[in-house]
């Protein structure tokens, strides 16, 4: 992680943990400077890449605002705070696992709720084509992300479905490095979608959650024995 994207974190936190509220005037450069003690024109440059991404508004002799975040915006800003936690280290991953767990249980409930026919003939279609590759290690996994992002949509919440993204992107690595996940393992993997899938296609909550959680505490076991 470079220096630069480092402060642009720092503003983003300051952000965030201030609770600015559109149209709220940022720091100026110099207050700035002084409070992440690096030089002034350090700060215009992170600026200006904040600028870039739509996050604030520099105006000329007035200073820099906060801008409306349309959901763009918020999926860039997500993507820097977790790039930010990237080191990959054992305990880094384990907290995205953690995190993609939380979420992937949410994500399973409201597809229990939301789901349609075509979403089903749909998610049928992905596993089919997962079975198909559980004996390629890398294929089987972009299948997985798959299926995952395919559920994620069906939560009708696009919020779900960036950090979903995001999670996936930060895993990838390991998930593709992992020599645990065998070709037992990966039978495991799939069989606990084919379980979620019925439990989705029958509107059963109480098992979605115990499914959802078993499948995602599996690679946080390996990493927590790791540790």
């Amino acid at each position: 992680m470079s220096d630069q994207s480092t402060l642009i974190s720092q503003i983003l936190k300051y952000i965030n943990n201030k609770d600015l509220n559109i149209g709220d005037k940022l720091p100026s450069t110099l207050d700035l400077s002084k409070l992440f003690n690096v030089t002034p024109s350090k700060i215009r440059t992170a600026l200006i890449s904040l600028s870039s991404l739509g996050i604030i508004d520099i105006r000329p002799r007035a200073g820099s605002y906060l801008k409306a975040l349309d959901s763009d915006v918020v999926s860039k800003m997500f993507s820097i705070f977790l790039t930010q936690g990237i080191d990959r280290n054992q305990s880094s991953v384990l907290n995205a696992y953690d995190f993609k767990t939380m979420i992937d249980t949410e994500i399973f409930q409201r597809a229990c709720q939301y789901r349609s026919d075509d979403d089903l003939i749909k998610m049928k279609f992905i596993l089919d084509k997962q079975k198909k590759e559980i004996t390629s290690h890398e294929n089987f996994i972009l299948v997985d992300e798959e299926f995952h992002s395919f559920v994620a949509t069906v939560s009708r919440n696009p919020l779900f479905s960036m950090m979903l993204e995001l999670l996936q992107a930060m895993i990838r690595s390991d998930r593709m490095e992992n020599d645990s996940l065998d070709l037992s393992t990966r039978n495991e993997i799939f069989k606990d979608h084919e379980k979620l899938f019925n439990a989705i296609k029958l509107q059963n909550k109480d098992s979605v959650i115990e499914v959802a959680k078993k499948h995602g505490d599996r690679r946080k076991l390996q990493l927590i024995k790791n540790l």
